[in-house]
């Protein structure tokens, strides 16, 4: 036979093979069902019904039966042992010549089935499987595939919460009665009262023979807060990663567990995710499959005693579950107790590092709730920036929900001391901390509002820390800040100092920044659209340390070899561009060498680069300043008025509105300013004087022009203009409607302007 021909012979086979089952299904399988559904009774054990049933031979000689549903055991239960879909029933092949239909193997598509248990009268219980394990059963049990089905529980006729979805079971029946069963099973454990999404995916294979389990199960890699859901009914704010295998083996009363878990990332829900980090542990138990006990104990994986141990214990989990856990601590260390805590969200104090060695026991039950206490040996406590605080010995205790911190002694390397205590609702996750501290240092408590600012000082008081805030009231003394704004420290001599959910409001202040001294108040409300709030007074000030004080504020650092290459953009610092105050101001005197301003007050309203100096006065000045500090020198904006000036034996009242930039000696030279006058009762002669003025520096010569002036003598109105000469002479031209005249004369208001009148 040449290969062309047995190529065609091949081909003919499958087309034949193919046609056969594309038609089997069309024969008609009516008088097969009568010895179907015996033959699927024998092998169960149970009524069988079905629907639509069909002939195939595309996988093999068998029937495909629709809508099948398997009864239960009228002793066990009204519902039911399982729903499906879709049986495919492959017959064995002696059967088919004997005569007597027998199954060889079952698949069953989209299943939901059952597992009950009836407890009875003489407190013994029954499975309904039980009855697949007797010898005539045994004989014709077939062996049984189960793909996508669900498997739900019962036990005195109540259906358990948990269940199992998505299942993939495979079960060999054994050769004979007390020869072993072999099984293979995939799927997810879930809740009936959440979604029904599972909880991670476990495989298990092994064998089973009456009274006798030996099995190897595997959790893959899943999300642990699923895992945690299944077993306590509700999401716990626990999140990670949970995988790992274990062995059971021995009598069904009491089944060896021997296995290992990994917890990774461990974290909760609002919390970001610490990579890397895993928990491996060692996995011992027993499992009382009659008694619905399961009962586990977790170690640190490795020799020697294990720093944490778990203990879990579940019964009756297939009703009404009851379980309980505990957790033990042996020399653990505390400092990965700080992490793990703000991973699992608790409400912990910003920066703080925890040291020394733990050892209690919590547990928690849903009878008793949490319980339990702990001691911390030779602790550390310590918040980020700040030196060490020893705490020998501080004791927790758990109860009602509530874990307690018992009033421990804080000393630092100085032998200061404070006392602190605390509590931590479990359930609630609402935390309380207090401290107690006299004339401690500021260092010690760096994360708190003001003392987190202070690089030197002391601090008197009680803290508290509750809702994410430190509230409470402190006395300061000597405290030193430095501040981006100001050149030199301040330092606080004295203050009071009230805290209250993120706000700040610090009174009767006493300090210094350089030589200038002040009092006043202070308050910071987050909320506000000016949160720095103030009110500062100060004695005399000389204006020129003044402004060397604020030259971090004013003035701009500039480029490379001190070259601008700010290119006329805005570069505000962070601390500036973010800044927004509203205060009063008030100082005894502001001076230089040449005059002096006495009680001097005003309003300010900060924003950023801008500053509004409002309702300013001086004795007999009057007006507004503002200040614009966003480029590299500040530029002032004046407009103000001087009221009823002694000047040449008379008064004088000056309008300005007047424009000063730069730093120091250049400050005055660069000033602009227009505005008018008004001036009365000069001398004899001069009744009343009103006009304008210009003034600027030109060449650093300071130029000033006079228009529009208006007299009014005892016997004559003139008018006229007038400027200040370079030897600083002013010289006024006036005319009336009959004469000329001059004033000429110095600045300084003693010496009187001479009055000329042209020979007639």
């Amino acid at each position: 036979m040449n290969s062309a021909r047995v190529g065609k012979s091949v081909a003919a086979a499958i087309a034949l093979t193919l046609a056969a089952g594309l038609i089997a299904p069309r024969f008609k399988t009516d008088r097969y069902r009568a010895r179907i559904q015996t033959a699927l009774e024998a092998a169960l054990g149970r009524q069988v019904a079905f629907g639509e049933v069909k002939f195939n031979l595309l996988t093999g000689p068998g029937f495909t039966l629709r809508d099948v549903v398997i009864a239960e055991d009228p002793a066990l239960g009204s519902e039911p042992i399982a729903y499906v879909d879709l049986v495919t029933a492959t017959p064995r092949v002696l059967s088919l010549l004997t005569g007597h239909l027998a199954f060889s193997s079952l698949r069953l598509e989209d299943a939901h089935l059952n597992l009950a248990r009836a407890d009875l009268p003489n407190g013994e219980y029954r499975w309904n499987i039980e009855p697949l394990i007797r010898p005539a059963i045994i004989a014709a049990f077939p062996s049984i595939t189960i793909h996508g089905a669900r498997i739900n529980f019962k036990a005195a006729n109540v259906k358990s919460f948990v269940y199992l979805l998505d299942c993939d079971l495979s079960i060999d029946p054994p050769s004979g009665t007390g020869e072993t069963w072999g099984f293979r099973f995939e799927g997810k454990p879930a809740r009936a009262d959440r979604a029904a999404h599972g909880s991670g995916l476990i495989r298990a294979r092994g064998t089973w023979k009456p009274g006798a389990l030996d099995a190897d199960l595997q959790l893959e890699r899943s999300e642990l807060g699923d895992v945690v859901a299944v077993l306590r009914g509700e999401d716990a704010g626990l999140h990670g990663l949970i995988s790992g295998n274990a062995r059971f083996k021995g009598p069904l009363q009491r089944v060896a567990v021997d296995g290992r878990l990994r917890v990774e990332e461990l974290h909760g829900w609002n919390q970001d995710i610490p990579r890397g980090e895993a928990w491996p542990l060692d996995l011992q138990g027993y499992w009382n499959s009659p008694g619905q006990q399961l009962e586990l104990n977790a170690r640190v994986a490795g020799k020697g005693l294990s720093p944490v141990a778990v203990h879990y214990l579940v019964t009756q989990y297939l009703t009404q579950p009851r379980w309980g856990a505990s957790l033990t601590l042996a020399h653990f260390p505390a400092g990965p107790l700080v992490p793990l805590a703000q991973h699992l969200g608790l409400p912990l104090i910003p920066g703080l590092e925890l040291g020394g060695t733990v050892d209690g026991v919590i547990g928690y039950s849903v009878t008793t709730g949490y319980r339990g206490q702990a001691l911390i040996e030779a602790a550390t406590l310590k918040l980020a920036g700040s030196p060490s605080l020893q705490v020998k010995q501080a004791k927790v205790t758990v109860a009602e929900g509530i874990a307690k911190l018992l009033p421990v002694r804080l000393v630092n390397a100085g032998e200061q001391e404070a006392t602190a205590e605390g509590e931590y609702n479990l359930l609630t996750g609402a935390s309380r901390l207090r401290v107690d501290a006299r004339n401690l240092d500021a260092a010690m408590f760096t994360r708190v509002p003001v003392l987190s600012e202070a690089r030197a000082g002391q601090w008197s008081g009680a803290l508290q820390w509750e809702l994410g805030f430190w509230t409470g009231d402190m006395q300061l003394s000597q405290l030193e800040f430095v501040t981006p704004a100001l050149a030199d420290p301040v330092l606080l001599d004295s203050a009071s100092c009230h805290l209250e959910n993120g706000g700040i409001a610090i009174s009767k202040m006493r300090g210094h920044t350089g030589a200038i001294a002040f009092t006043g108040d202070y308050r910071y409300e987050p909320e506000g659209t000016h949160p720095h709030r103030f009110r500062i007074a100060t004695g005399a000030v000389n204006a020129a340390a003044l402004e060397a004080a604020m030259l971090p504020t004013l003035r701009r650092r500039s480029g490379v070899l001190g070259v601008d290459l700010s290119f006329g953009k805005q570069n505000l610092p962070e601390w500036l561009a973010g800044w927004h105050a509203d205060g009063q101001l008030q100082m005894a005197s502001l001076e230089s060498e040449e005059w002096q301003l006495a009680n001097v007050k005003g309003k300010m309203q900060w924003d950023a680069g801008r500053i509004a100096l409002t309702d300013v006065s001086a004795g007999n000045i009057a007006g507004r300043v503002d200040i614009d500090v966003r480029g590299r020198e500040p530029v002032y904006e004046i407009a103000g008025r001087l009221k009823n000036q002694e000047w040449k034996g008379g008064h004088i009242t000056v309008d300005t509105a007047a424009t000063v930039s730069g730093i120091g000696a250049n400050l005055l030279k660069s000033m602009e300013a227009t505005g008018g006058f008004t001036a009365s009762s000069l001398d004899d002669n001069l009744d009343h004087v009103t006009g304008k003025y210009d003034f600027a520096w030109r060449a650093k010569i300071p130029r000033l022009s006079l228009s529009a002036i208006h007299l009014q003598s005892a016997a004559e109105t003139y008018t006229g203009k007038g400027a200040l000469a370079r030897d600083g002479t002013l010289n006024i031209q006036l005319n009336s409607a009959t004469k000329q005249a001059r004033l000429t004369g110095p600045l300084t208001p003693e010496t009187p302007l001479r009055w000329t009148l042209p020979a007639q």
